[in-house]
C-alpha cells in the first residue's frame, strides 16, 4: 500500500513505478493539491505501461460534471466518499469484495 498527498507526487510515483513494479489498483481523489485527479488520470491513460491500471475515483464531489469528467478521462469507477464512518466502512467492504476479490483485471504489459 502506497499513498501520496498531492497530484504531482502521484505522477512522480507512477512514472517511477512504470519502470519497476506497478500498483494493482489506484484509488484517486479528484481534489488533490497540485494536479487534480482527472489530470493524473489523463497521465495514466496516455502512458502505454500505466494505461491498463484500474483507476477508481474516490471523492467527496457529487457534482454531475465531475462524474462526467472522470468517466470521459476513462476512470473505471467513480465513488463518492460517505461522511458517516459506518457508511465509509461499508463502501470499503463493497470495494474490496468487488475490485479485490471478484474483478479480473487485464494483464499489465512487460
Amino acid at each position: 500500500l502506497q499513498s501520496v498527498t498531492n497530484g504531482d507526487d502521484a505522477v512522480e510515483f507512477l512514472r517511477e513505478s512504470a519502470d519497476n513494479e506497478l500498483p494493482d489498483l489506484i484509488l484517486l481523489d479528484l481534489n488533490l493539491p497540485g494536479r487534480d485527479g482527472c489530470e493524473i488520470l489523463e497521465v495514466i491513460r496516455d502512458d502505454p505501461r500505466l494505461k491498463p491500471l484500474p483507476v477508481l475515483m474516490l471523492t467527496s464531489s457529487e457534482a454531475e460534471e465531475d462524474v462526467a469528467r472522470c468517466y470521459d478521462a476513462r476512470a473505471n469507477a467513480y465513488l463518492t466518499k460517505p461522511t458517516d464512518p459506518a457508511e465509509f466502512i461499508s463502501l470499503l467492504d463493497a470495494f474490496e469484495g468487488f475490485w479485490v476479490e471478484q474483478a479480473r483485471l487485464p494483464p499489465i504489459p512487460p
